[in-house]
Order: structure tokens, then sequence, then C-alpha cells
């Protein structure tokens, strides 16, 4: 892992280069304490923080509207080809330019070329790279050399040995997520005891299930798409919901 990487075993999110969640402070406080590294699911009081959102898969200026009022730290935008909620660049770029300040525009890949994820993210069209594909290693360092920008490497986890696999990818941070994303089931939370580092929980998150998936699965961030959607638009009553039920766990995840 490269030294932008979050090493593991670190719990709390700052910021190390523009828009990189990271988790490196409490590391250090629990090190020179002599508190020792925290099991998965035991994490002590002091270095618990207040669980990020990501808002994924917007494709309307009533999305945007609906984002601007919940004010999550994350929103997500899919550019990877024939999704059901794909956009292309210039729409994205449209919609992006009505995001308030503050909130991070996140672009989401599938296998696509390297070299055009380079291009966008240079052009200022995202703050933080997502992979949601095949993508090695390589390509994840590539993208950080090369743009400065935070990537996200998604994971599909279906056993133990999945989720050893994403505690050791060199991205920034890890996303954890059903199949191959978007299908709006959950998966097996205890699957992530291997997982010592940030990582953002998806996949079947609702404003009904969120506050359980978050005192279980302990995620630095969590990311929801269709789980506040009705009849697959952006439902401002399930977002608001979503978001209340996340800001009032603040940083106990009580």
């Amino acid at each position: 892992m490269n030294d932008t990487a979050c090493a593991g075993h670190c719990f709390n999110i700052c910021v190390r280069k523009p828009c990189c969640a990271m988790i490196c402070d409490d590391k250090r406080k629990m090190t020179r304490e002599g508190a020792g590294t925290p099991e998965a699911g035991t994490m002590p009081e002091e270095v618990r923080t207040m669980v990020q959102i990501k808002l994924c898969g917007l494709r309307h200026m009533e999305d945007i509207r609906i984002v601007n009022r919940a004010m999550p730290e994350f929103a997500g935008f899919i550019l990877a080809k024939g999704r059901r909620r794909t956009v292309s660049p210039e729409q994205m770029a449209d919609l992006a330019s009505g995001l308030r300040p503050g909130i991070r525009k996140v672009g989401v890949f599938l296998d696509q070329d390297p070299e055009w994820i380079c291009s966008l993210a240079r052009q200022g069209l995202m703050d933080v790279i997502q992979l949601h594909g095949r993508e090695d290693d390589s390509v994840i360092r590539m993208l950080q050399e090369r743009t400065g920008k935070m990537v996200v490497k998604a994971f599909r986890i279906d056993s133990e040995a999945d989720a050893v696999k994403a505690q050791a990818s060199a991205s920034d941070m890890i996303l954890l997520d059903h199949g191959d994303g978007g299908s709006g089931e959950a998966f097996d939370w205890s699957l992530i005891a291997p997982v010592r580092r940030a990582f953002f929980l998806a996949g079947g998150l609702n404003p009904e299930n969120v506050r359980d998936a978050v005192r279980t699965a302990h995620p630095a961030a969590v990311d929801v798409s269709s789980g506040v959607e009705t009849d697959g638009r952006k439902d401002e009553a399930k977002v608001m919901e979503f978001v209340r039920q996340v800001r009032e766990m603040g940083a106990g995840w009580s």
C-alpha cells in the first residue's frame, strides 16, 4: 500500500490531501496512550467519529435540490456505462455545478479506460474516483499519482476472503457492497470482521436499517441510492429521514 492509502487499523477520518478521507489521527492517539488496536465491532468510544454519508445515483436537478438540503459529505454520479442511473460527463458537470460548497463530487466507474478517468478528474469534474470493476492496485496507484484525487475501490463481499482482499487494497478507502453495486440488497455484515481500515458501507441501506448497519459494521461512511428512492426517483422524505437517522447517532453510534 502506498503512503496515500489508509493504513490498516485506522478509524478517524481526517484530510491529508484534498477530499481524501483517511483514518490517521486517532491511531496515533491510541498508540501514544498504549490503547492497542481495536477489534472490529469493539471500537473505543474516544476513537469513534461522525459517520459520513454518500447519496449516490444522482440524475436530475431535483436530486441536486434534495442533496443540497440534506448536506451529505459526498454526492455520487454513475459514469459507468449501461446502468439505470448512468449520466454522461456533460450531465454530471451540469448537475454537479449546482451542488452547495462542501459536498464532494464522486464519479463512479466500472472497468473503464484509466486514461479517460484521469482526463475527467484533471478537468475538475470530480473530487473522488470510485471504482466498481476489476481495477487492480496498479490502476489505483496510477489514478492516485496522476490525479491527486481520493480513490475508493468497491468490493463485493460474499465471504471473509473478500473482506481480506479489500483490506489489502491500495485505494484510499474501500467500499463494501452486495453484488456488483446498485442491487439494493444487503450482505452479511458479519463477513467484514477482517477489515481494519476505513470503509464505505453500501448495499440495501435505507432509513429503517441504517442505524443497525452502523452499530453492527462500524463504517466510516454509508452509501445509499435505491434505499431513498420511490419509483426510481430520489424521494426527499426518505433522503431526509436517512440523513436524520445517521446524524442523530452522532459520534457515539447509539
